[in-house]
């Protein structure tokens, strides 16, 4: 054991310091790995709910219901507007791990006709007579506005 204890100094200040530096830079990579995983399988949800056939379908029913006020709607279309809502607010929760940046540049456009299409249906959504709750799919509302304003420009 004295061999090891004078090659390596384990009784040293500055060995016990070097072994901290050591795997204090081994869990900075552990998290900085574990950041890209986490950016990774938020742009894979988010690819997923894009695609999903519902959300697509919905999408579609949607965009056909533009410029038409939401009250003369019927059941099946507002069945479509609530699934467009519901996945357009999940994908809008995903923006901290994605960034705001990379979900405009890559869904400003339909973020922002879905919501052009939805906004009073959603504040009507929110009111008294229906559920409310004033904070509903704000998310949606936060980034549908920023693709509003960037598709405007």
């Amino acid at each position: 054991m004295d061999f090891l204890n004078n090659i390596f100094c384990f009784n040293s200040s500055n060995f016990w310091s070097a072994l901290s530096a050591i795997f204090t830079g081994i869990a900075a990579l552990a998290i900085i790995l574990a950041r890209k995983q986490l950016r990774f399988d938020s742009w894979l949800q988010a690819q997923s709910l894009f695609t999903e056939e519902t959300f697509l379908i919905a999408r579609k029913e949607v965009y056909s219901l533009k410029g038409r006020d939401f009250k003369l709607w019927n059941d099946k279309e507002k069945e479509y507007a609530m699934l467009v809502c519901r996945k357009m607010d999940q994908l809008a929760h995903l923006v901290p791990f994605l960034g705001k940046k990379r979900v405009l540049k890559t869904w400003d456009n339909p973020l922002a006709q879905s919501w052009m299409i939805l906004k009073n249906f959603v504040i009507n959504e929110r009111g008294p007579n229906e559920a409310n709750w004033l904070e509903k799919w704000i998310a949606f509302e936060k980034i549908g506005e920023e693709a509003v304003k960037r598709i405007k420009k």
